[in-house]
């Protein structure tokens, strides 16, 4: 990934990566007991029945969906949203800010976390391979939504990435 950031850098080339929209796997086995509030139809699911699904999620898009470096997928039995990132940023720093930077606009849209989750420790060429996951609370009609905020945010990063804010002297005012 390196030597491709450079050769695009030398050329002049700005690579775009977009969120792929890749088909939600099924989820594999028997699925959580739902508690069904009398007075409501709604479905209500615990904490730790979110985090479940988050590392589930995580997990699935590391083993399964690694070279697609962001998506989205929309469970629909559970009506949430989730976020996955495969992108293996070569600052460290980078991955965190995203991640931060993505909730806290999510947060504006009004969209909330409920869980998150990572999987994945790898080393592969030197560089770290993990796949973080965000359970978000929202429906199907905010999907598109969701998808563009990943894409702006994702694309925002990858620009950082390739373009690092320049050194400046000791004591040189900026």
């Amino acid at each position: 990934m390196d030597k491709l950031d450079q050769l695009a850098y030398v050329l002049g080339v700005t690579v775009i990566r977009e969120v792929s929209q890749v088909k939600r796997p099924s989820t594999k086995g028997r699925p959580p007991k739902r508690k069904v509030d009398e007075m409501q139809t709604t479905v209500k699911f615990t904490k730790r029945e979110f985090e479940g699904l988050a590392y589930r999620a995580a997990k699935q898009a590391f083993e399964d969906e690694f070279s697609t470096r962001r998506g989205v997928w929309y469970y629909e039995d559970w009506d949430v949203v989730v976020v996955f990132n495969n992108n293996p940023f070569n600052d460290a720093m980078i991955r965190p800010k995203e991640l931060k930077s993505l909730i806290s606009e999510l947060k504006k849209l009004g969209i909330k976390t409920v869980a998150r989750s990572q999987y994945g420790d790898a080393l592969e060429n030197g560089e770290e391979r993990y796949t973080q996951s965000l359970v978000l609370d929202c429906s199907d009609d905010r999907v598109q939504d969701v998808v563009n905020l990943v894409n702006e945010i994702g694309s925002r990063m990858s620009w950082e990435a390739l373009h690092p804010p320049a050194p400046t002297r000791k004591g040189a005012v900026s």
